[in-house]
């Protein structure tokens, strides 16, 4: 548990649920949230002061795409470093013009692991990127100034209310005839799975929404499959008979409405998860039985164990 000053805690409260502001080519929020994990560390000055600042990775390569398009860091030419490390925030602070408030000027970029841990945090957004930033050291005293800078995030439209959504593991397409037919011991295989091994679950919401991956801080990162509606089929009849969808649940992340409506790769989803201890079965959104997730020579199944 991290010790937090009085001088943090009153900052605490002044932040509440985020303080944030925009203008025409961006904005900022400011937030105290969970952060860390492997990425990149930016050096910078505010001021006379050396500061350091935790980067996710793959939105800055998004970040940077207009100046320069890379699919990961060692793909940066090292005579470009310095460069992006001072275009990375430039100008982010324009919607901090009117008050004379002083900002970082980057100066270097390493990749760097930083342990995730509650801090400071910055979420940048220009031209239709977003940059999440950890606030490693820069002093408490910018930080209030900064939040004395920007407006209150409004809490409690139906919008940003956080609705859960499943987790899967995959599905598969069952005849209903043979469907009645399965019971406990029998083992469902699924037609499509994700890669849970490699932290890899899918995001469910009576269709496929996104493929995530879970990073070191516990945060579901939206990755660049997007949901695999293409290999997704309704229930349709047959002549011989109907198939039926199972969607394999392993549990659900609270994620708000407005999220759910504007998915990009890369976007990193911080809402509560709820896994549960066992697999749920489920067609058109009714469970039907319950199991253990087995890999079976490479391949991902529900063992059932209860139905119902």
């Amino acid at each position: 548990m991290r010790r937090l000053s009085e001088a943090a805690g009153r900052l605490l409260r002044k932040i509440g649920h985020g303080r944030q502001r925009g203008s025409a080519d961006g904005g900022l929020l400011l937030r105290y949230r969970q952060a860390g994990g492997d990425g990149l560390v930016l050096s910078a000055w505010l001021d006379e002061e050396p500061v350091r600042l935790w980067l996710d990775e793959a939105q800055w390569c998004r970040w940077v795409e207009p100046v320069l398009p890379v699919p990961d860091w060692p793909a940066v030419p090292p005579v470009l470093h310095a460069m992006l490390s001072a275009w990375t925030l430039a100008g982010a602070d324009a919607c901090l013009a009117p008050d004379d408030m002083a900002w970082p000027r980057g100066q270097g970029l390493v990749q760097a692991h930083v342990a995730p841990a509650p801090d400071w945090c910055l979420c940048l957004e220009r031209h239709g990127a977003r940059l999440d930033i950890r606030l490693l050291d820069l002093p408490l005293e910018w930080i209030d100034r900064l939040a004395a800078c920007l407006q209150p995030v409004e809490a409690g439209t139906i919008a940003d209310r956080p609705v859960p959504v499943a987790l899967v593991a995959g599905w598969a397409r069952v005849a209903a005839t043979g469907l009645r037919h399965l019971g406990c011991g029998d083992a469902l295989l699924l037609g499509r799975a994700y890669r849970i091994a490699d932290g890899e679950i899918g995001l469910f919401a009576d269709a496929p929404l996104a493929c995530l991956c879970v990073d070191e801080a516990g945060h579901y990162r939206v990755g660049g499959g997007m949901g695999e509606t293409e290999n997704w089929v309704e229930a349709v009849p047959t002549p011989d008979d109907v198939m039926l969808t199972v969607v394999a649940e392993l549990g659900t992340l609270q994620v708000p409405l407005v999220t759910l409506g504007s998915l990009r790769p890369g976007d990193v989803l911080d809402g509560a998860a709820c896994m549960d201890a066992q697999v749920t079965l489920k067609i058109a959104g009714q469970a039907i039985a319950r199991g253990m997730l087995l890999d079976i020579g490479g391949r991902l199944a529900v063992r059932i164990e209860q139905l119902g």
